[in-house]
C-alpha cells in the first residue's frame, strides 16, 4: 500500500457511512470468515473490519443504497445475533451464561462422557479398551443403552455450538473446521466408534473454550488499560461559587466545568488543574511507574490515579474526547490491522481444509479400489485425517500472540496501531531522528550567564524578565522561568514594544534597555565587532545568544542551549546491540548543533539545517539505500518525513495530534522503550514462527501416523488440543513482565 494512501486514512472524506455491530458469538477466526462470506457480496457494503476483542464488526457502507436495518437484518437472517455497537469500550455486561455457555457446554459434554464410560465399565463385566494406537478395524456394536444414551448426551452438549456453525458454513458453501469435526463424529457413530465420536466431540469442545479463553484474556489485558471509571464525581459549573460543589454523574459534566478528585479516586476527564498539587499516576496513559507531580495550570488526563492532594480541574475533554478514549479506540482498532503473517496464515487456512478434505476422500477411496484395502479401515483413517486437519492451533497461532504483544507495548505506554506495525518493526535497518522535541526536549535551557560593564547577573535576569515578561516566545518563558525559579523578584517593564525579528525593549528602573539578538545589537550598537565575533563563536559552539543592552552599551549575554533527553545515548548504545545498522539525525539546526548533538548521542550520520520537505526527500534516499526506514519525530512538524517512511514513531506524552499522524506513538517519551520495542516486534515474529512449525509439524507427524495406521481419532484431537493449548500459552508470554520492553 502507498505510504501517502495509508496516511490519508485518518482524516479521508468518504460519502459513505459507518455503524458497528455487536456479535455476540465473534470470537475466533472461522466466525469472521462466516459474516465476512454473508456480507461480503450485500449490495451496499464498501468494507469490513472485525474486532474480535470487543466482539464487533464496523462496516461502512454507502447510504443510498443501503441502511443499517437492512445490514442487522442480513446478519440476523444468516444466523448471528448482531445489536448496534457504541463507539466507546464496550463495558463487560454479558450474561452469566453469554460469558461462560461454552465452558458450562464442555463441563456436561465431560461428565456425560464418564458417566458413559463409567456406565459402560459396570455394565460390561468391568472391561474397558480403547485403543491409543489403532491398526485393526474395531467397533463397538455391543454397548449398553444407557451408555448409548449417556453418549449421545455427551456429543449433544458438547457438538451443538459445532453443529450449528457447520450448518452456517455450508449454507455458505464452506468447509471449515467445525465441517470437518461434524463429519468425523458423524462418520465414527456410523461405524460404531461411540467411544472415539464422543472423545472427538469433547476434546473439540475443550479446544474451542480454550480458543475463546485465550481471546478473553488478550480482551482482559487491554481492558486493564483502563480500569472502570467513577460514574459520579464532585462537581460545580462556571458560574456557581466554591460551595456549591455536588455529586453529579460524568455523563452530565460539560466543557469548562469544574471537578474535585480527592486522593485515592480516579480522574474521571481530562483537564487543568485550577487549584491543588498531588502526585498522579499516570501508568494506566504513558506506562510511567513514577507518579507524576501536578500542579496549578497542568494537564491531568481521564484514567489516571490522584494519590496524595485534593484537586479542583476545569474540564477540557468529554468523556468520549479523552486522550484515554483515544489510546481505547486506538488499541481496539490495532487488532484489526492484521499483520502480514496474520493475514497468510489466515489465506492459508481457506485453501488448507478443503485440501485436506480432498487428501481425506483420497484415502479413504484409493487403497480400497487400487490395491485391495479394507474399507471399513481406509474410512476410519480417513475420518481421523479429518480430525487432525483441524486447523484450529494454525489460525489461533497468529493473532493471540499479536494481540499479546500489542497489549503489552500499551501497557508500557507504546500505542501500536496495528499488528503490521508491529511486524513491520522488526525488519527495520535504518532509525531517523528528528532532533528537537525527540533527541532533545525542544525547550531552551539557560546554559550559561555573561556579564559586562560592571552588572550584575541578578541585575541582568531582572532587567531580561521584566521585558521578556511581555512576550510568549519559548527563550522569553525560560528566563522569566529562571528568574522566578533563583528568586529575583522583578516587574513588567512599562512602554514595552516588540520589535518585529530583533527583540523588545521597555522601561526598566526608570530606564530603557533592550532584550534581542545578533540583529538587535548591529543596530542599537553599531562597530561592536569584538563584541559580535565573541557571540558568532558562541553560536559556532551550540549555543542561542540572547542579549541584554541599552543605548550606551552592552549590559550582558545569556547562552542558551536545547538539552538533551539524558536517555537519548542509552537510547542509541542499545540500537547497535539490537543491530540496528544505521541511525541518522535530521534537524533544521544550524550545522555545528546537529553535529554536537550526534556526536554526545552517538548517532552516525547528520542532516542539517533541513526543510520539512528536504527530510522526506532524505528519507526516500535512505530507503534506497538501506531498506526498511522508521522516522521518530514529534508527529506534528516532521508529518512529511514520517508519512513517506516504512514505519513512523512519535514522540506524544498527552498529545491527541501524535496518536492520529503516525503509527506508533510513545505516550511517555522514554526512548528508551525504542530498542524495547524492536525487541517485542522480533521476539513476537519469532513466536509465531515458532507456533505456525509447530502446529504444521503436529498436523504432518499424525497424517504420516494415520497412513501407517498408528493414529486413532480421539487421539488425533488430543494432539490438536494440545496443540493449540501450547500455541495460546506460547503466545499469551508475550504478556508477562519478563517480556523486557524498558
Amino acid at each position: 500500500m502507498d505510504r501517502h494512501l495509508k496516511k490519508t486514512d485518518i482524516n479521508k472524506t468518504v460519502q459513505g457511512k459507518t455503524e458497528r455491530f455487536h456479535i455476540s458469538e465473534l470470537d475466533c477466526a472461522s466466525e469472521v470468515a462466516q459474516i465476512r462470506k454473508s456480507l461480503e457480496g450485500f449490495q451496499g457494503i464498501d468494507s469490513l473490519s472485525f474486532h474480535i476483542l470487543d466482539s464487533f464488526v464496523e462496516v461502512e457502507y454507502s447510504p443510498e443504497v443501503t441502511d443499517t436495518e437492512a445490514i442487522q437484518t442480513q446478519l440476523i437472517s444468516t444466523g448471528w445475533t448482531a445489536t448496534l455497537h457504541n463507539n466507546s469500550y464496550q463495558k463487560d455486561t454479558e450474561s452469566f451464561w453469554k460469558k461462560n455457555n461454552r465452558l458450562i457446554l464442555t463441563i456436561l459434554a465431560g461428565l456425560f462422557l464418564f458417566m458413559g464410560v463409567f456406565s459402560n465399565f459396570i455394565l460390561s463385566d468391568h472391561k474397558f479398551s480403547l485403543n491409543v494406537f489403532r491398526s485393526s478395524s474395531h467397533s463397538e456394536t455391543d454397548l449398553p443403552l444407557v451408555t448409548q444414551v449417556f453418549y449421545l448426551l455427551s456429543i449433544t452438549f458438547g457438538g451443538f455450538p459445532v453443529v450449528l456453525r457447520a450448518i452456517k458454513s455450508v449454507q455458505q458453501y464452506r468447509a471449515d473446521m467445525n465441517v470437518l469435526m461434524t463429519v468425523a463424529v458423524i462418520g465414527a457413530l456410523a461405524i460404531n466408534e461411540w467411544l472415539e465420536g464422543v472423545m472427538v466431540t469433547f476434546l473439540f469442545a475443550i479446544s474451542l473454550a480454550l480458543e475463546s479463553w485465550s481471546t478473553g484474556q488478550a480482551k482482559k489485558a487491554i481492558s486493564n488499560l483502563v480500569s472502570h471509571m467513577p460514574d459520579k464525581v464532585l462537581h460545580r459549573t462556571q458560574s456557581e461559587t466554591d460551595s456549591d460543589w455536588k455529586e453529579s454523574p460524568v455523563s452530565e459534566i460539560k466543557k469548562g466545568d469544574f471537578i474535585q478528585v480527592q486522593p485515592g479516586d480516579k480522574i474521571p476527564l481530562d483537564g487543568t488543574v485550577i487549584n491543588g498539587e498531588s502526585l498522579v499516576d499516570q501508568s494506566p496513559i504513558t506506562g510511567e511507574s513514577v507518579p507524576v507531580e501536578k500542579n496549578e495550570g497542568e494537564e491531568v488526563f481521564a484514567g489516571t490515579l490522584n494519590t496524595t492532594g485534593t484537586l479542583e480541574i476545569q474540564v477540557t475533554k468529554l468523556s468520549d474526547e479523552s486522550l484515554l478514549a483515544n489510546i481505547q479506540k486506538t488499541v481496539l482498532k490495532a487488532q484489526a490491522n492484521q499483520a502480514p503473517v496474520e493475514q497468510t496464515v489466515e489465506k492459508f487456512a481457506r485453501v488448507y481444509t478443503p485440501i485436506m478434505l480432498v487428501i481425506s476422500f483420497l484415502i479413504m477411496t484409493v487403497p480400497p479400489l487400487l490395491f485391495h484395502g479394507v474399507w471399513s479401515e481406509w474410512f476410519y483413517k480417513s475420518l481421523v485425517i479429518l480430525v487432525i486437519a483441524c486447523p484450529c492451533a494454525l489460525v489461533i497461532s497468529t493473532p493471540v500472540s499479536i494481540v499479546s504483544a500489542l497489549s503489552s507495548a500499551a501497557r508500557k505506554g507504546i500505542l501500536i496501531k496495528g499488528g503490521r506495525y508491529l511486524e513491520q518493526a522488526a525488519s527495520i535497518k535504518t532509525i531517523a531522528f528528528d532532533k528537537t522535541g525527540t533527541i532533545t526536549f525542544g525547550k531552551p535551557v539557560i546554559e550559561k550567564i555573561i556579564s559586562l560593564n560592571n552588572y550584575q547577573e541578578n541585575q541582568l535576569l531582572e532587567i531580561a524578565a521584566s521585558i521578556e515578561s511581555h512576550s510568549p516566545h519559548p527563550f522569553s518563558n525560560a528566563i522569566v522561568n529562571y528568574a522566578i525559579n533563583n528568586k529575583i523578584s522583578f516587574k513588567q517593564a512599562e512602554e514595552y514594544q516588540y520589535e518585529t525579528g530583533q527583540g523588545g525593549r521597555g522601561i526598566v528602573h526608570g530606564k530603557e534597555y533592550w532584550v534581542g539578538g545578533l540583529r538587535m545589537l548591529k543596530n542599537r550598537l553599531p562597530g561592536n565587532l569584538d563584541q559580535i565575533e565573541k557571540i558568532r563563536n558562541w553560536e559556532t559552539e551550540g549555543f542561542s545568544t540572547i542579549l541584554i543592552g541599552n543605548k550606551d552599551h552592552l549590559a550582558g549575554c545569556i547562552l542558551f542551549r536545547d538539552s538533551l533527553r539524558p536517555d537519548s545515548i542509552e537510547m542509541i548504545r542499545t540500537l547497535k546491540k539490537e543491530k540496528i545498522s544505521k541511525t541518522v539525525l535530521l534537524t533544521g539546526d544550524n550545522k555545528l548543533t546537529a553535529q554536537r548533538i550526534g556526536k554526545e548521542t552517538g548517532i552516525e550520520t547528520v542532516y542539517a539545517e533541513l526543510m520539512p520537505d528536504e527530510k522526506s526527500k532524505i528519507i526516500q534516499q535512505l530507503k534506497n539505500e538501506s531498506g526498511p526506514v522508521m522516522m521518530v519525530g514529534d508527529g506534528i512538524n516532521d508529518a512529511p518525513a514520517m508519512a513517506i517512511s516504512d514505519l513512523s514513531l512519535s514522540m506524544g506524552k498527552g498529545t491527541d495530534i501524535a496518536i492520529e499522524t503516525s503509527d506508533m506513538t510513545l505516550m511517555n517519551e522514554n526512548l528508551k522503550n525504542i530498542p524495547g520495542l524492536i525487541r517485542l516486534s522480533r521476539r513476537t515474529i519469532q513466536i509465531i514462527r515458532q507456533n505456525i512449525t509447530f502446529a504444521l509439524g503436529i498436523k504432518i507427524l499424525f497424517l504420516l501416523l494415520t497412513v501407517a495406521g498408528f493414529a486413532s481419532m480421539w487421539l488425533a484431537i488430543l494432539a490438536d488440543t494440545g496443540a493449540s493449548l501450547i500455541v495460546v500459552a506460547n503466545g499469551l508470554r508475550l504478556l508477562s513482565s519478563d517480556t523486557q520492553i524498558t
